[in-house]
């Protein structure tokens, strides 16, 4: 359910089966007013805030379970998406009513790195840009961590 935190009066509520199992926080992704939302750490859920039921068997698939989901302005109407094997997929934010795999929808992805490595945390930061006005490239870094528990940022 979403609130108005002032009037503390509930502004919209979706319904999910008691069976579903969401493992991340909802995110409302702002200029779209499109809500995703992670269930069983691999499949990304998406609905409009306009919508009267989420459908708990759409979505995305993800090969990897979920370490996070990453938004900033400058990613327009899109969002990343980064698991726990350190690559990056960024998306659109109205994910849709079908399910398909995450991979066949991509807008951009950064491979995975080799070796062993767990995403234990990402952001998107924005990078210094030399012209003045130009828009500033994003960068995603991401801290993982390998079997034998040295630290990675990338």
């Amino acid at each position: 359910a979403v609130y108005n935190v002032s009037s503390r009066a509930r502004v919209a509520a979706w319904e999910l089966p008691a069976a579903v199992r969401l493992t991340h926080a909802a995110q409302v992704h702002g200029p779209s007013r499109q809500y995703v939302v992670v269930r069983d750490h691999t499949r990304l859920l998406g609905w409009a805030e306009t919508d009267n039921a989420i459908d708990a068997e759409a979505g995305l698939t993800f090969d990897q379970p979920i370490a996070t989901l990453l938004q900033s302005p400058a990613l327009h109407d899109c969002l990343a998406a980064v698991p726990m094997d350190g690559s990056a997929i960024v998306l659109r934010a109205a994910v849709g009513a079908s399910s398909r795999s995450a991979s066949s929808v991509a807008v951009a992805t950064v491979p995975a790195p080799d070796g062993d490595e767990l995403t234990v945390w990402a952001c998107l930061t924005p990078m210094a840009s030399a012209a003045s006005g130009a828009p500033l490239p994003l960068c995603i870094f991401v801290l993982s961590r390998s079997n034998s528990a040295a630290l990675t940022l990338r």
